[in-house]
């Protein structure tokens, strides 16, 4: 009874204190003292056991993304922390995948995080010159948006991603292309061709697409971005005959050059 009664008290002091470092670190949390938040739940997850429950993950997530909005922080300190809070949310909704702290917020921990990546560092790093920076922080507020969308969770409003997020696609490519990152610029203007849009502001996607696989001849991917040039942007017909003709008449000499063309144009 008496070896009972201790295991009994143990365990409820045990919880106590569970429940007081939570208090704290919310508390902290919700008076806006954010480094103190940060130092309680440091302190707090280093403790194994409490790793393996979730409400020390949200708290770490949510936590570290404020911190991550101190605009005297580099753009790559910024970076590092908004990516901890994504790893942290994360492992919340593992642990705990109803994510009670997240539904109760409509998720706006997730979303906020996709619109720091995006606004707050992607477009920062672009408009100061540092496309590299600026396409790390964009390909991330990507993959932060691709998990939203992939596990339907619904913010403010019942707002709900779209499957591709045409524009920050886009940005994510052109920063690529800036920042010499050849391969990963076409994949992504690959993504903006694949969903087959056709709003002018995009065409660049198909015309450097186009441009890419003539130069490597890769006849079939030319073949099939011509094909689609022509039917989403009929008013560009010049452009993709003459890339046609360039594309068809390589290497050609001139008495084989003119029968090809005559081909191609009737």
């Amino acid at each position: 009874m008496t070896k009972f009664f201790f295991l009994a008290v143990f365990s409820f002091m045990v919880s106590a204190v569970f429940s007081q470092d939570i208090k704290e670190i919310r508390n902290f949390s919700l008076l806006g003292q954010t480094q103190k938040a940060k130092e309680a739940v440091d302190k707090y997850m280093a403790i194994a056991k409490n790793t393996q429950k979730g409400e020390g993950w949200y708290y770490k997530g949510y936590i570290y993304n404020q911190i991550s909005k101190d605009s005297t922080k580099t753009v790559e300190d910024n970076a590092a922390l908004k990516n901890q809070a994504f790893d942290a949310l994360k492992k919340y909704r593992e642990l705990e995948p109803k994510s009670p702290l997240l539904e109760e917020q409509h998720n706006s921990a997730l979303y906020d995080l996709y619109v720091g990546f995006y606004s707050e560092l992607g477009v920062k790093a672009y408009l100061a010159k540092n496309p590299a920076t600026a396409f790390e922080n964009f390909r991330k507020a990507l993959e932060v948006h691709d998990y939203i969308n992939a596990n339907s969770l619904v913010g403010n409003n019942g707002f709900k991603f779209s499957a591709l997020d045409t524009m920050l696609t886009l940005y994510t490519a052109i920063a690529a292309a800036e920042a010499k990152k050849t391969d990963s610029a076409a994949a992504y203007y690959q993504k903006i061709v694949n969903a087959g849009i056709s709003d002018p502001q995009y065409l660049d996607a198909y015309q450097v697409l186009a441009d890419r696989y003539k130069t490597t001849k890769n006849k079939a991917a030319f073949a099939d971005i011509i094909s689609k040039g022509r039917k989403l942007f009929p008013t560009n017909s010049e452009y993709w005959m003459a890339l046609e003709i360039e594309e068809a008449t390589d290497g050609m000499t001139a008495p084989g050059i003119f029968p090809r063309y005559e081909e191609l144009m009737a």
